[in-house]
């Protein structure tokens, strides 16, 4: 079927609105209609060079929107579901079969290869030329995508789908890392690093856990002052302050949460986390480097990543919008709503910090 996609075609330079050729659902395969669509950092880090899904592409990959075919093999999901889109996965490795999704074996192609796994793609240009798709299982910067049985999640028909496509990705991202994979307690003091939505996410999940202290270290102004309304203990400029005597002043830290992917924002932290504390890093570009002084990690610190939130995606993002519904994961703070028609400027604003989460609507 014919639709409209937001395609990449060059690196660093803005997206173009175009028409092109859907697929029909494969046997597993879901054909759904896009209500919304967040951007992410991963889909900036291709457009920019930082992660080698090939280009011309169509990215997206925080859909949410409402099912209108289904392949012969799909059961879980019919025509008018509700849906949120996730990450895919192979959903027979041993991480999949322990309901452990993130960390699948197969994740990387699965997710930023732009192909199926037989190596076809999903969308053709009028041209017939293919494009790279199936990113993360969906390529939603389009009217309509194709998901895959195992990253569509059913919601309930009242859930809001303009607001509820990142919990598959960013939101869910900050959260999970905290609720899933850290687990602080009330005694512990957590330091989140950058102020995006994924670092708000974590905010909001700590404050859920009954986190003893919450410092969250950012560069601009703006973003902290929300933050400190939104539950921050204690907030660091590191504009003009130096985040490593700053932390060290606190007391030190049992988990740092890195959003920033800056190795010396990295090394900062680590000089103050505590004897047996973590740093976990949840995100970079496939080239950057950390220097790590080896004797700082034998009192047990620990430095680790946390692909996604670490989720069962079935359970987490109905939970996370449960969470929202109750008041304790407010994301509706942090975002700003364009038309497809406007994503180029939906994805400056992201870059200047003027809108926390843009999400596009169709």
């Amino acid at each position: 079927m014919r639709i409209t996609a937001a395609v990449s075609r060059v690196r660093d330079a803005p997206l173009e609105l175009e028409q092109v050729e859907l697929d029909d659902p494969r046997e597993d395969e879901i054909l759904v209609r896009m209500v919304a669509v967040g951007i992410c950092g991963g889909d900036l880090a291709v457009v920019d060079g930082l992660n080698p899904t090939a280009l011309p592409a169509v990215l997206g990959h925080e859909g949410a929107g409402i099912v209108q075919r289904v392949g012969d093999g799909v059961t879980t999901v019919a025509a008018g579901d509700p849906v949120v889109l996730s990450f895919n996965n192979c959903g027979s490795c041993a991480h999949c079969r322990e309901a452990r999704p993130a960390y699948c074996d197969h994740s990387f192609p699965l997710n930023w290869g732009g192909r199926r796994p037989d190596g076809s793609t999903a969308v053709t240009d009028l041209g017939g030329n293919a494009l790279s798709s199936n990113f993360f299982g969906q390529s939603s910067f389009a009217t309509y995508a194709l998901s895959n049985v195992r990253n569509t999640i059913k919601v309930a028909p009242e859930v809001p789908l303009e607001l509820s496509g990142p919990m598959g990705c960013g939101f869910g991202t900050g959260a999970g890392t905290v609720l899933n994979a850290l687990k602080p307690g009330p005694d512990s003091t957590v330091v989140i690093l950058g102020a995006g939505a994924v670092a708000f996410s974590a905010l909001f999940a700590a404050k859920i856990a009954g986190v003893g202290r919450v410092i969250v270290a950012a560069r601009r102004a703006a973003p902290l002052t929300l933050a400190t309304e939104l539950g921050a203990d204690v907030v660091i400029d590191t504009s003009t302050t130096d985040l490593a005597e700053a932390l060290k002043r606190l007391g030190g830290v049992d988990f740092a949460i890195d959003t920033t992917g800056s190795p010396a924002v990295l090394e900062a932290t680590l000089a103050a986390l505590k004897p047996d504390g973590t740093l976990a890093i949840l995100g970079a570009g496939h080239d950057q480097e950390l220097t790590v002084v080896i004797p700082a990690l034998i009192p047990g610190r620990v430095i680790r990543g946390v692909p996604l939130g670490d989720p069962n995606p079935p359970e987490f993002i109905p939970y996370l919008i449960q969470q929202y519904e109750a008041g304790n994961f407010p994301v509706d703070r942090l975002v700003g709503y364009y038309p497809l028609t406007r994503i180029n400027d939906a994805i400056a604003d992201s870059r200047s910090g003027k809108t926390i989460k843009p999400i596009l609507t169709m």
